[in-house]
């Protein structure tokens, strides 16, 4: 990590700071995370909170990775959410004819009935926790994606995002990654003169703990191309180390 980078240990709080961050976060999403917590186990924070904004990168796990990661993280992110569930008529769709029926194998009835409850909820869910849409229909519509990422860091926010290629999997160790994301860094740099950093954010099941790995960078005078296949093996090197360590702390 950059000798300039600025960390936070566990326990300490720069109030005004994080205070003025946690109103970035609505009623519905506070009320759902602290219902969370209350009936789910804890996860304790582990390493050095990064300062700065950075780009986490979580462990998808059918869901249950993002879940944990959002309730127990101990600073706001702005999380990457498919687009289909900010708008409840292609939220709707998305649980009715894909989620509920080909992978949950409910009836279509079934599923329509559920799928209400759900759009009753998610939109508004992702709209609370000021989550980014991502959008996969084009590389068109991918690049506001990536726009409205780079306004969010340029602004002093971090990014928490899965690019697990299989993200209904639930090992416990991360597979193949989509790599699209690393070209945030290119606009990051253009604006800021830097590299964003990546940091990988674990839930460890074992010593039930969010774990802060260590980061990757872009480095500069090297081909990109190259840069951005070793730092997705770094990602999931370390990753996988993290999330397979047993409870000896």
């Amino acid at each position: 990590m950059s000798g300039n980078t600025k960390m936070l240990s566990p326990g300490q709080q720069p109030a005004k700071e994080l205070s003025h961050q946690q109103k970035q976060y609505g009623f519905l999403f506070c009320l759902s995370r602290s219902l969370l917590r209350l009936f789910s186990e804890k996860y304790a924070m582990q390493g050095e909170r990064p300062l700065d904004p950075v780009i986490y990168i979580g462990h998808h796990q059918n869901t249950k990775g993002a879940i944990r990661l959002m309730a127990w993280l101990d600073n706001p992110v702005r999380l990457w959410m498919l687009s289909v569930f900010f708008d409840k008529k292609s939220c709707f769709d998305h649980y009715s004819h894909y989620t509920l029926t080909e992978r949950k194998g409910l009836n279509k009835a079934n599923a329509r009935a559920l799928a209400a409850i759900y759009t009753a909820y998610v939109p508004r869910l992702a709209k609370s926790m000021r989550a980014i849409p991502v959008y996969r229909n084009s590389i068109r519509a991918m690049n506001v994606t990536i726009k409205d990422s780079v306004e969010a860091l340029c602004s002093g926010e971090s990014i928490l995002l899965f690019p697990d290629i299989d993200y209904t999997s639930e090992s416990g160790s991360i597979g193949e990654l989509y790599t699209g994301f690393i070209n945030i860094d290119k606009h990051y740099y253009a604006q800021k003169g830097e590299h964003i950093r990546f940091v990988p954010l674990v839930a460890n099941l074992a010593t039930k703990k969010i774990i802060y790995g260590n980061a990757s960078v872009i480095r500069d005078g090297e081909s990109f191309i190259e840069e951005k296949k070793r730092v997705i093996a770094e990602l999931q090197n370390e990753m996988n180390k993290e999330e397979t360590s047993e409870a000896v702390f």
